[in-house]
Formats: C-alpha cells, sequence, structure tokens
C-alpha cells in the first residue's frame, strides 16, 4: 500500500515519504500499547484504521477503539500540532453476518457497517475541538475551523 500511495503522490507532484504501520488482527490499542516508539515522531497526515470488530474480546463496543485512537492522535500531535490525524472506519464483514455465534449474526451487513460508522464518529466525537456539526467528518482532532469558530470542509 505504501507503494502505490507514494506513486500516486509522484503521479500528482508531490514529494511524500509513506510509511505503514500494521500488525495482523490487532487493534489501536495495540499499537498505541506495543508500537509507540515507531509510531512517535514526526508525521504531517496520519490515517488510523482499526480492528475490522473494533475490540475483539467485545465485537461492537468502541471503548477502546475511540480511547486508542485519541492516545494516538494525541501523540502524533505532540510531536506536529497541525498534524491531520484521520480516523476512518475498516470494513463490514460478510462472514460475521451469515455465520452464527456473532454480534451481527442474521442481520444485514449494513447492521454491522453502521455500527463501525458509529464508532468512528464516537472516536471523534470524544476529543477536544471536534466539528459536531458536520457528521461526515472524519478527524479525531481536527484543526478544521475557520477564523470565526466554523467547521471547515476536509
Amino acid at each position: 500500500m505504501p507503494a502505490l500511495f507514494r506513486a500516486f503522490a509522484e503521479q500528482a507532484g508531490l514529494d511524500w515519504t509513506v510509511s505503514l504501520e500494521t500488525s495482523p488482527g490487532k487493534d489501536l490499542a495495540f499499537h498505541y500499547a506495543n508500537r509507540r516508539a515507531v509510531i512517535d515522531r514526526r508525521w504531517d497526515v496520519v490515517i488510523l484504521q482499526g480492528y475490522s470488530t473494533l475490540d475483539a474480546a467485545r465485537p461492537g463496543d468502541a471503548t477502546r477503539h475511540g480511547e486508542a485512537a485519541g492516545q494516538l492522535a494525541a501523540l502524533v500531535r505532540a510531536r506536529n500540532p497541525q498534524a491531520s490525524v484521520k480516523l476512518v472506519e475498516t470494513w463490514s464483514r460478510a462472514d460475521l453476518t451469515y455465520r452464527p455465534g456473532s454480534r451481527w449474526s442474521g442481520k444485514p451487513i449494513t447492521a454491522m457497517a453502521r455500527d463501525l460508522a458509529r464508532a468512528r464518529s464516537k472516536g471523534r466525537a470524544d476529543h477536544p475541538g471536534h466539528c459536531r456539526d458536520d457528521p461526515g467528518r472524519q478527524r479525531v482532532e481536527p484543526r478544521d475551523r475557520d477564523p470565526r469558530g466554523r467547521c471547515q470542509s476536509l
């Protein structure tokens, strides 16, 4: 993914250094607890994407997800207060809707999508500076207000 993004940036005439920090089957809290040394440096743009069920022990519970997103955003902002930190939701998993035994079993795939979207919104709303008047925002701690304090578009 970093190489593809870098190629798009170069085609657009942008000189970006791109990095990816992942660990299969881990949530944002894992990255904050175990990868902080790698993440704790100056970034201009950070995209956070959490675990597909938000919390492996409590699928659909956004508490741990939101807390970790805020901690990671604060870590990034400590090095660069102007950094753009965006929290994006992960994908809905069909295997968790058609198989029995899941929080989303027997529900439409959109039920999981709604839970993930609510978690993204909660992650934004739990942090100061969030533009509450625009539900489509994806920043965790945005600096996206005009001089009059109104939300701006990304």
